[in-house]
């Protein structure tokens, strides 16, 4: 038959994505334009600060700016004018009309104002900054919802505050999640970490959700087993077509790790140990005699053991095992009244003999 390694764990489900929106500045929080479950589009207005304050300072900056632009001008003119003058003086010296000294001075004046310039730039350049920061922070009132993906459509999670909360900066406002698809968390032990591989499908059920089977695929393994437990975390990508599952869900998380076609396999019952060695007893009904046969085990799954090596065939011993040892009498009932007289795995006993019992189970490959 088909033997599948298949394991499942628990978990929970949370958002692909999520943020909080948050206030940038301080203020009183006017209006709140969103609550829990809204669906947002890029760019969204979701809260109104109080912006008098606001207006005020960008106000103020502005008329500095102005104030600015025209010592400016002022400077430049008065640059000019000196250049002028600078020309005028230097024509006359060459004519020997002015003197060295109305030269020099001529310069010296020259240069003051040519300085006083570069400081009417640098002040204009700092007051159209401070204008661009006011107007900065007034927009700071208006707060938009803006994520990396434009294209997605975000659900508010969770709402924090209501209108009339004075906000201070990097006060949560709302949760954004993207539910999309969704990260199923999972926890594995040693024992099946290293069967994982990232790309792995994955069946993935909820308890609430009942008849319906998600499917997903592991994206994210930690390098890291835990001390404490002992496990792993794992990240599965979940569909979740028409949002159907939601955030904090518990799931279970169905993994095949491998499958083999036309597998020997025997009941789980059969398995023994003698002298640490495992193996089953197979009925040697030629001479009515047990066999111990020391077998390789593959995958094991509902009751059912592979069985890699030897090749197996015949009647393997399912009850009353536990008193055989290798070459112990067993006594089996003519087939033709064995399913008849002695089905359901009952004993026939034998004096002076073993107990035991054979299970007729012809394995196929």
């Amino acid at each position: 038959m088909t033997i599948r390694d298949i394991s499942e764990f628990t978990g929970s489900l949370k958002p692909r994505n999520r943020f909080l929106l948050a206030a940038k500045i301080p203020g009183r929080l006017q209006q709140l334009k969103v609550n829990i479950g809204d669906k947002l589009t890029y760019g969204q207005l979701v809260a109104v600060l109080d912006d008098h304050e606001y207006q005020q300072q960008m106000e103020q900056a502005r008329a500095l700016l102005e104030v600015a632009r025209a010592n400016s001008r002022a400077a430049f003119q008065s640059v000019t004018i000196s250049t002028r003058e600078l020309s005028r003086v230097k024509s006359l010296r060459t004519s020997n009309i002015s003197t060295v000294s109305e030269l020099d001075t001529a310069r010296d004046s020259f240069s003051l104002k040519k300085v006083a310039y570069e400081v009417a730039k640098a002040q204009l350049a700092e007051k159209k900054a401070s204008f661009k920061l006011a107007q900065i922070r007034l927009s700071f009132t208006r707060i938009h919802a803006q994520w990396r993906n434009k294209r997605a459509h975000l659900i508010v999670g969770e709402r924090f505050v209501d209108e009339g909360t004075l906000l201070s900066i990097n006060t949560p406002i709302v949760s954004l999640i993207d539910i999309s698809s969704l990260v199923a968390v999972i926890h594995v032990t040693e024992r099946d970490y290293y069967k994982l591989k990232v790309g792995q499908p994955v069946n993935i059920t909820a308890e609430a959700i009942r008849n319906r089977t998600m499917k997903g695929r592991i994206t994210r393994i930690a390098p890291v087993i835990k001390e404490s437990s002992r496990e792993a975390t794992v990240e599965i990508e979940v569909s979740n077509p028409g949002e159907i599952l939601k955030p904090g869900l518990f799931i279970r998380a169905e993994i095949e790790f491998a499958a083999h076609h036309n597998a020997v396999v025997i009941p789980q019952s059969t398995l023994v140990k003698r002298n640490g060695v495992t193996g089953v007893f197979r009925a040697d009904l030629a001479e009515n005699k047990a066999r111990f046969i020391r077998i390789k085990q593959g995958i094991s799954n509902n009751g059912l053991v592979e069985v890699l090596t030897p090749k197996l065939s015949g009647d393997v011993i399912t009850i009353g095992h536990h008193l055989l040892e290798e070459g112990s009498k067993i006594l089996v009932p003519n087939r033709k009244s064995n399913s008849r007289r002695h089905s359901g795995g009952s004993t026939k006993t034998v004096p002076g003999q073993h107990r035991g019992c054979c299970q007729r189970s012809t394995l196929r490959a």
